[in-house]
């Protein structure tokens, strides 16, 4: 029987020995989704000045 020391170790050595699987195609698609959400930051700040607001500002009216 292995006391709780001896396997807390084994398995340190398990999980430092394990290869990552499928480093690729998953950063892959975070570039994507970083690209995206950079493309449309961009194209935010490039269209927002020229734009119409959706909706009329507010005025604030003061009480006489």
């Amino acid at each position: 029987m292995t006391t709780r020391r001896e396997s807390i170790l084994i398995e340190g050595v398990r999980m430092s020995q394990e290869r990552s699987v499928g480093r690729g195609p998953e950063l892959g698609r975070w570039v994507l989704v970083g690209v995206l959400l950079l493309a449309g930051l961009a194209l935010f700040f490039l269209y927002a000045p020229g734009s119409d607001a959706p909706a009329p500002p507010t005025t604030v009216h003061e009480a006489p």
